[in-house]
C-alpha cells in the first residue's frame, strides 16, 4: 500500500474517529440522564466505528482483503490517530481542572493506555475474518448487479470551485447571523441555537442551488462530501471567531484553550450533520438543475 493511501485511510479513520467523539460528547448531557458514560466508553466506541468504518471503505475502493502488509500498515496508522486525539483530549481535561503539571508517571499512562488500546482493538477490526470475507462477498455481488460504474462528469468540482460556492454562502450566512444575534440580545430570545440552526439551513440551501444550478446538474458522492466538509469546517470557523470576539467583550476575557477545542469539536461533527442532510439527495431533487447549452 502506497504512502498516498496510507494517508487517505488514515484520514477516513481520524474523521470517524473525532466526529464519533465529538457526537457522543454533544449528546452525553442528555443521554447521561439514564446512564453514566466513562470516558472508556466514548474512546472505545470510536475507535470501534472508526476501524470498521475504515475497513469498509477499503474493501469497497480494493474489492479485496487487505494483505498482511496492508492489515500492519491500517493496525499502525489507526493506533497512532488514537493516541495523538486521545493524549490530546487527556491533557486539555487535566489542564483546565489542575493547576499541577503532569508528572512522569501520568505522562507515560496517558501515552501507553491509548497505545495499547489502539493495538489491540485495531488488530482485531481489521484482521482478515469472516466478517470481511462475507462484506466482500455482498460488495461483488452488488457490482455484478450494478454493472461498471458510469463515467464521471465532464465538470467535476474542485478546490477551485468552492470559493464561489462560500462567497454565496457567507453572502446569506453572515447578514442572517447578525440579525439572529440581534434579537437574541434584544428581545430576550432563548432560543439562539433554534434561530442559528435556521440561519444556516438558510444559507446552506442558498449557496446549495447555487452549484447545482451552475452544474447544471446535483453533486456526485466525492462532491456531495467536499461541500459538506468545506460548508461544516467554514461554519464552525466562523462561530468560533464570533463568538470568541462577543466573550471577549462580553466577560472582559476568554475562556480556557480546552473549552474552546471542545466546541470546535461538536461544532464540526454538528453542523456536518446538518449539511449532509441540506445537501442530501431528497433536497437535491427539490433543485432544478439550469439547464446547459451545448
Amino acid at each position: 500500500m502506497s504512502v498516498k493511501d496510507v494517508l487517505r485511510y488514515g484520514l477516513y479513520y481520524a474523521l470517524a474517529y473525532v466526529g464519533v467523539l465529538g457526537l457522543i460528547f454533544v449528546s452525553a448531557t442528555i443521554i447521561a440522564v439514564f446512564y453514566e458514560f466513562r470516558p472508556s466508553d466514548l474512546s472505545i466506541g470510536a475507535l470501534i466505528t472508526a476501524a470498521l468504518f475504515t475497513y469498509l471503505r477499503f474493501l469497497k475502493d480494493k474489492v479485496r482483503l487487505p494483505t498482511s502488509r496492508e492489515y500492519w500498515s491500517l493496525v499502525a496508522v489507526g493506533s497512532i490517530i488514537v493516541l495523538v486525539i486521545d493524549f490530546t483530549l487527556a491533557s486539555l481535561v487535566i489542564q483546565s481542572t489542575q493547576d499541577e503539571g503532569l508528572d512522569t508517571t501520568a505522562i507515560l499512562i496517558m501515552i501507553g493506555f491509548p497505545l495499547l488500546k489502539g493495538m489491540v482493538g485495531n488488530m482485531v477490526f481489521f484482521r482478515r475474518g469472516g466478517f470481511g470475507k462475507r462484506t466482500l462477498e455482498q460488495i461483488e455481488a452488488k457490482q455484478a448487479r450494478l454493472g461498471p460504474p458510469a463515467a464521471a462528469p465532464s465538470n467535476l468540482m474542485s478546490l477551485h470551485d468552492i470559493g464561489p460556492f462560500l462567497v454565496r454562502y457567507f453572502a446569506v450566512y453572515i447578514p442572517l447571523y447578525a440579525l439572529a444575534q440581534w434579537v437574541s440580545a434584544t428581545k430576550d430570545f432563548t432560543g439562539e441555537w433554534v434561530l442559528s440552526f435556521a440561519v444556516m439551513i438558510v444559507a446552506a440551501t442558498s449557496a446549495f442551488a447555487y452549484v447545482v444550478r451552475h452544474l447544471g446538474r446535483r453533486p456526485t458522492r466525492s462532491e456531495y462530501w467536499l461541500l459538506v466538509l468545506t460548508s461544516a469546517v467554514s461554519a464552525t470557523v466562523f462561530e468560533f471567531v464570533a463568538k470568541l470576539a462577543f466573550d471577549y467583550y462580553r466577560f472582559n476575557g476568554l475562556p480556557d484553550f480546552g473549552t474552546w477545542f471542545l466546541y470546535m469539536l461538536g461544532g464540526v461533527v454538528i453542523y456536518a450533520a446538518v449539511h449532509a442532510i441540506v445537501y442530501s439527495r431528497p433536497v437535491a431533487w427539490l433543485v432544478r438543475p439550469k439547464a446547459r447549452s451545448a
